[in-house]
């Protein structure tokens, strides 16, 4: 929005009014809000998106000369941000999490009204990452670099101001906000959620207000995203760092998952110690002390998080480990 519009206005103050109406939608409108913002407000993006590809190849005459060859490839050198090897490490997983573990995904396809909706719906988002994603992401940096060079985050906003038509400019930047708040609000929802019914009622008080409590909640993230904002603000790019932080959970929670796929008399306990150490791990990895790509680094803690929960389950708690993936899982395990 800064780049775009050339506001001068903090930008800590447009991620508060963004975080404002988008914990309003998650509060009052609940999951079936969130789910419609999403719905128009992704394809209104998506038209958006492939308009802006077809203007900024416009804009370079479709000419890719001068564009140097590694901004041409998907496949990145040792230097790029994401490595061509971390794609047969890491990035499985971050994959295998985001598609099949993540609470933002999840919660949708378990709010459809029947398996088979649910799994259109999957179906679905996942061509739209593998056929469009990609284009709508890739070219318009591109075409951007050859424009203006390496300008970082600035790139996209300051695109889209150049070359958008200007009776157009308003409603790409509604497209924009809404997507904003479309991720905003959907991880809200979901980690609220996630709190009050997993933690909360389970743990704490099993006859809470669950609206209030809700609402409590959603507040105490809201305020504690935009005190971060200026962290990430300040980063060399965010998309990178984000990446990086989202390590800290999505290892250690799909490591939970995966042990419980693979193995069957586990002590939940010996679990719930393994993705507290796995996290604490990654922390140490990513603030004190990173000796390989961060992607890296996420397998180790995968692996590192399943191997301590097999071994706490027998040394603290006695229990055998029965192998199950693949088969049924004995009635009394």
């Amino acid at each position: 929005m800064q780049s775009m519009f050339d506001l001068q206005i903090p930008i800590v103050v447009i991620a508060a009014s963004l975080a404002v109406i988008g914990a309003l939608y998650a509060i009052l409108g609940g999951l079936r809000a969130v789910a419609v913002s999403d719905t128009f407000s992704g394809v209104g993006l998506l038209i958006m998106s492939i308009l802006i590809v077809i203007l900024a190849l416009d804009a370079i005459d479709f000419d890719f000369s001068g564009i140097p060859a590694e901004r041409l490839s998907l496949i990145g050198d040792s230097d790029s941000p994401i490595p061509w090897h971390t794609l047969f490490t890491g990035m499985i997983f971050i994959q295998i999490y985001y598609w099949s573990t993540n609470q933002t995904i999840t919660q949708r396809a378990m709010a459809a009204p029947n398996v088979k909706e649910a799994q259109k719906g999957v179906f679905v988002a996942a061509g739209i990452r593998l056929l469009i994603v990609p284009i709508i992401v890739v070219v318009p940096g591109i075409c951007a670099y050859k424009l203006y060079g390496d300008i970082g985050d600035a790139t996209y906003g300051q695109l889209v101001g150049d070359i958008l038509p200007g009776w157009l400019s308003g409603a790409f930047a509604a497209m924009m906000a809404a997507a904003v708040l479309t991720s905003f609000n959907s991880v809200l929802n979901s980690s609220a959620t996630l709190y009050v019914c997993d933690l909360h009622e389970q743990y704490i008080n099993k006859r809470t207000n669950v609206h209030f409590m809700n609402t409590v909640i959603t507040i105490g993230f809201v305020l504690t995203a935009i005190a971060l904002v200026p962290v990430y603000n300040g980063a060399d790019s965010i998309i990178n760092l984000v990446q990086q932080l989202n390590g800290l959970l999505s290892m250690p929670i799909l490591s939970a998952f995966i042990t419980g796929l693979m193995f069957a008399n586990v002590d939940a306990r010996a679990v719930i110690i393994s993705v507290v150490l796995g996290t604490g791990l990654y922390a140490f990895f990513t603030f004190m002390w990173t000796p390989f790509h961060y992607i890296h680094l996420m397998l180790f803690t995968l692996c590192f998080c399943i191997a301590m929960a097999l071994i706490l389950n027998r040394v603290l708690f006695g229990r055998q480990v029965l192998l199950v993936f693949g088969r049924d899982v004995p009635q009394k395990a």
